[in-house]
């Protein structure tokens, strides 16, 4: 895998972005006109979507956190239904204290996260601005907004 200069990291951000755009510490970049950015290669932006994922595991959807425990299959649909009500009570009730008690839950951590990148992208959990994925250098790198 090719590797990138700050340099070119805010160079193809600018051919895309249609602005200039300066390193402004770690992999964030910002352009002329005040937007911020992650520029990250695709391992990164895998790695940092996972990283994410799994510091915001409490505010996934009840049913979709419900559907990868162990066990969950053999549950009736009137179990399932009032798990899930469970679930957000707790969701409701917890926030991010019930971070810990749901990665306990989740059978495959790999897996809840390769299907939440599938379902919603990296940009839901890396473009805290747009939720967008950019796609730069052919492919090989992407930007994501965070203001």
């Amino acid at each position: 895998m090719k590797e990138y200069t700050q340099e070119q990291r805010a160079e193809a951000l600018a051919k895309e972005i249609g602005e200039s755009v300066e390193h402004i510490g770690g992999k964030n970049y910002e352009s002329e006109s005040g937007a911020e950015y992650l520029i990250l290669t695709d391992a990164e932006a895998d790695e940092l979507a996972r990283e994410e994922i799994g510091r915001s595991l409490w505010a996934f959807n009840a049913e979709f956190i419900l559907e990868h425990t162990n066990g969950a299959e053999s549950l009736s649909s009137f179990e399932f239904l009032s798990a899930v009500e469970e679930i957000k009570q707790a969701q409701a009730r917890a926030c991010e204290d019930l971070n810990g008690l749901i990665r306990c839950m989740i059978g495959n951590l790999e897996q809840f996260a390769s299907d939440a990148i599938n379902a919603d992208g990296r940009g839901h959990f890396l473009a805290s601005y747009d939720s967008e994925e950019l796609e730069l250098a052919r492919g090989e790198l992407f930007a994501y907004r965070v203001n």
